[in-house]
């Protein structure tokens, strides 16, 4: 476990350090109540006061921490060994996402009022992408996954799941990226799609460990 523990700290902590200086050096020149969440039309429906920009470095603080943590106390340990690679990408990719809300909030309180929508579903879109991408390699463990009952009761319906799980993960942000760009009834139905292709992995482990254990 000292591997994954290690490998790319550094990194992920001087992600999280920008984020905070970033927010520091911002928060003088943010006005009283900047938007912390955006409606379907782009617009704002909530705000609060300016400290909440300390939300993104402090969120991506306690997110580090808590995945360091889960490796220690998965049960299936030593399988995170087996994708410590992909583990690290996770984190990072989380981490980067975070950077940018952070980014697109301060840049909207200084007058670049872009549609926040467009901009949510592109990272998104990409967030998935990456994620279609890694899920492959995942191996067996109870946090990280598609974890169901049958994926975690069989190692093979975990690896075909994945396998499955990672091609829809990689459709449903495609789908979402061209989604950002197309008019709005055609929105509705682009989330429709994108819902069903995340369902799908968890549909697909039901019949798949059906067909490797058959009822007598």
């Amino acid at each position: 476990m000292k591997r994954i523990f290690e490998k790319d700290i550094f990194g992920l902590i001087g992600i999280v350090l920008i984020s905070l200086i970033v927010a520091a050096v911002s928060y003088p020149s943010l006005p009283d109540r900047i938007p912390v969440h955006w409606g379907i039309t782009g617009t704002v429906d909530s705000t609060d006061g300016k400290w909440a920009i300390f939300f993104y470095p402090l969120f991506m603080l306690a997110l580090l921490i808590f995945l360091r943590i889960l490796p220690k106390i998965d049960p299936k340990k030593e399988n995170y060994q087996k994708f410590g690679r992909q583990y690290n990408i996770i984190q990072l990719v989380l981490c980067l996402f975070m950077l940018m809300m952070e980014i697109y909030v301060i840049l909207w309180c200084r007058g670049m009022k872009f549609d926040m929508g467009t901009a949510v579903m592109l990272i998104v879109g990409c967030l998935f992408i990456v994620l279609g991408n890694l899920m492959p390699k995942f191996r067996v463990n109870w946090f990280c996954g598609i974890r169901t009952p049958w994926t975690l009761a069989n190692e093979e319906v975990w690896y075909c799941t994945h396998r499955f799980g990672g091609k829809a993960f990689f459709c449903a942000g495609f789908l979402m990226i061209l989604s950002a760009f197309l008019p709005a009834p055609w929105k509705v139905a682009a989330f429709v799609g994108e819902g069903i292709l995340l369902i799908s992995p968890v549909v697909y482990s039901y019949f798949c460990y059906r067909k490797q254990n058959p009822k007598p």
